[in-house]
């Protein structure tokens, strides 16, 4: 079947920089070996060189639903959510020639709660897989519920994380500005990154909540991971 290409609405984000998440997640273990989300708040200042592609804005009021398929498919910027209670299990399937990169893993762990100020600006993220990460290496990504701070008072669902949106990111550092070349993105959360990409990733949905992400896909650069305990909602 041939990919599917999803395409949106969003807005410019706000500006996250990279060295400065890069070690708030290391700092937290999620850069070690993403086995642990952290929570971000960001109130940076704009910045940027290039305003990524169009994307679907996503709020605690959207209710995608993991979609039962009768066989693989791909989608190209196909979204991603978690299936089931439990983390997100995930193993480096390939990297053809990136040797500076960004990858990142952010999820919605505001999503189902009724009254968050700065919806944009809440949720969590780890970094699994830094530069020098062998083939077929695996990792758990234990997804974290918001701080007491963020709730101002709310319960966590009992259901989290089950049901909440996740984005994967990838910046290759090829030495140009942030662009469709170099930054690619599942479908957008909703939330404020940088660096943002372009919904660009293919995404194949597998039986049993598994799916492969590949970045570039027609670059003599390309980067996969698969996961386990995903889904997603088939909706275009």
């Amino acid at each position: 079947m041939a990919p599917v290409t999803r395409i949106g609405r969003m807005r410019l984000k706000v500006a996250f920089l990279a060295s400065v998440a890069a070690g708030v997640l290391a700092a937290c273990g999620g850069a070690d070996n993403g086995s642990a989300g952290v929570s971000v708040s960001n109130n940076s200042s704009s910045a940027g060189t290039s305003s990524p592609a169009p994307q679907p804005s996503v709020s605690s009021s959207n209710t995608r639903t993991c979609q039962a398929l009768s066989g693989p498919a791909t989608i190209v910027g196909g979204d991603l959510l978690v299936a089931e209670q439990g983390p997100v299990g995930m193993i480096l399937l390939a990297n053809r020639g990136l040797s500076q990169y960004l990858f990142w893993v952010v999820y919605d762990n505001v999503f189902g709660i009724p009254t968050i100020e700065n919806r944009q600006d809440r949720f969590g993220a780890a970094q699994p897989f830094p530069p020098g990460t062998l083939v077929g290496a695996s990792t758990q990504v234990q997804l974290q519920p918001p701080s007491p701070f963020d709730l101002g008072g709310q319960a966590v669902p009992a259901v989290f994380p089950k049901g909440i949106p996740v984005e994967l990111l990838l910046r290759n550092y090829d030495g140009g500005p942030v662009s469709e070349a170099n930054t690619s993105t599942t479908a957008a959360i909703g939330k404020d990154l940088w660096p943002d990409g372009w919904p660009t990733a293919s995404v194949t949905y597998g039986t049993d909540h598994t799916a492969t992400v590949t970045f570039f896909a027609a670059s003599t650069a390309s980067f996969s991971v698969g996961l386990t305990n995903v889904c997603g909602s088939g909706s275009l």
